[in-house]
């Protein structure tokens, strides 16, 4: 069922109801004051007999013979023992006197509907009662239905014929608004589909309305931006997926291959295997990159932060990394305030941590050194890697974040050749999670810079921890 089938439907229920219910406040207002009406008439009436009666100008007659008038009125006086002293024409003469129905109603006063006891019609009496000279004197007045009864009928019939054709009326025109005021809706619909099965980059029109329809389009273009935004880079990590893993598999293939062929011997196989080894190894480095790089894009990895003594969490990051950095002659020096808290997932910037080290030490030259210094700036800390050696090529600090980027120029390329390009990626993005910011830049007096800015809340007071600038080489930390 469509909208606007719903929509008029529910015109109609909603037209329906309110429909009734101003014909029931229609029909009670307008017999209510027919009925006001006809009881203020009586009321006057009431009165002007008892006027009368006071000045002696309406002549009563006697029980027995009560006078008979030409009076026009529904009109009869009794006196305390309910006995008729005055009827008018037509309460006495033509109706033979007071209904049996009425006449046992005979007390006290006020309004009251009765039948005639004659011609069967509905009346409307009012019977009030007065003393005139020592005596009681109660009067009947009455008119008829006649005038309420046809004037509520009229009006049922009005109302009866009114009412459905008002609900039919409403719910055409709320079928015909909603379909107009849903055709906007449609045609982004059409465009929408449109672009599905083209497979375009175009985007939805925005209505010139100014309306909630034109929100509704800019933010489908902006969530088709972003789809578009993932696709790409979805494509992109495939293809240099495929390309950092094709290296390594050729390389395998190949060695592999030449110890079929030219291992006659057991010393040739084995360099050929070794050869192949490094390859593997190259290649499950770059996978476990990939993986993380994946989980990280798809927002898996949740953020658990705790607050972490710097000290405690910068040594256990390079503590796998002194052996290396000793092999190839490179001295890593801590430069930290170690008793700084900072709050932090260990166990998530460590992986940061480690690809920026690990970026250094491939990107310095044996004999230099590595500096890991710390800094505050109000509640920030701010945690500094540098390097000794060739820096960032100007064109590539803009993009040295993104993932797959290495340096094209054979200066500032990197002896290892396992990197897929993802390790400042990876640490730009965990720190990023973090609510902090990374950022990289060239040294002036040679070598790169990779800062992370974290959240500071205290220091430690124990002794476990460094209480003061610690400077250490050989990864001797």
């Amino acid at each position: 069922m469509s909208i606007s089938t719903r929509l008029a439907m529910a015109v109609a229920v909603v037209t329906a109801i309110l429909g009734s219910l101003v014909g029931l406040v229609l029909y009670l207002s307008v017999t209510g004051t027919i009925m006001g009406s006809m009881k203020g008439d009586l009321s006057n009436t009431s009165e002007r007999v008892f006027e009368q009666l006071g000045e002696g100008s309406l002549q009563i007659g006697t029980p027995r013979h009560p006078r008979i008038t030409n009076d026009q009125e529904y009109l009869q006086i009794f006196n305390s023992s309910g006995a008729l002293l005055y009827g008018s024409d037509l309460a006495y003469g033509n109706n033979k006197g007071v209904s049996p129905l009425l006449s046992s109603r005979l007390s006290g006063s006020g309004y009251q509907i009765m039948k005639g006891s004659g011609d069967g019609q509905r009346y409307l009496a009012y019977l009030s009662s007065s003393y005139l000279d020592g005596r009681q004197y109660r009067v009947l007045v009455a008119t008829t239905m006649d005038q309420y009864g046809d004037t509520s009928s009229r009006l049922l019939e009005l109302l009866a014929l009114g009412i459905p054709a008002f609900v039919i009326i409403a719910s055409i025109s709320g079928a015909l608004l909603s379909r107009r005021a849903l055709r906007p809706v449609e045609v982004l619909r059409v465009q929408a589909e449109g672009l599905l099965v083209a497979r375009a980059e175009g985007r939805l029109d925005v209505p010139a309305t100014g309306d909630e329809l034109a929100a509704l389009a800019r933010t489908l273009n902006v969530f088709l931006d972003s789809v578009e935004s993932l696709m790409g880079r979805q494509k992109y990590f495939v293809a240099s997926a495929g390309h950092e893993l094709r290296s390594p598999l050729a390389r395998i293939s190949a060695d592999i291959e030449l110890a079929l062929l030219y291992g006659t011997d057991a010393e040739s196989r084995q360099h050929y295997l070794e050869r192949a080894a490094t390859a593997l190894d190259e290649l499950c480095s770059i996978c476990d990159e990939l993986i993380r790089m994946a989980n990280l894009e798809s927002a898996e990895i949740e953020i658990e932060t705790k607050p972490v003594a710097l000290g405690t969490f910068v040594l256990g990051v390079l503590r796998p990394f002194q052996a290396v950095a000793n092999g190839l002659g490179i001295d890593i020096v801590l430069d930290i305030e170690g008793w700084r808290i900072v709050v932090i997932d260990e166990s998530k910037l460590s992986i940061a941590l480690a690809n920026v080290i690990d970026n250094a030490i491939s990107f310095s030259v044996p004999g230099s050194s590595i500096v890991i210094s710390s800094g505050t700036n109000g509640d920030q800390l701010n945690l500094a890697v540098l390097d000794s050696g060739p820096g960032f090529p100007p064109a590539f600090v803009e993009r040295a974040l993104d993932p797959f980027t290495r340096p094209t120029s054979q200066e500032f390329r990197s002896d290892s050749r396992h990197h897929a390009g993802l390790g400042l990626s990876i640490a730009a993005t965990i720190v990023r999670l973090h609510g902090s910011e990374i950022e990289i830049s060239n040294r002036p007096e040679g070598g790169a810079m990779v800062s992370i800015t974290l959240p500071l809340i205290g220091e430690v007071e124990t002794s476990d921890h460094r209480s003061e600038t610690v400077s250490s080489s050989e990864g001797g930390a």
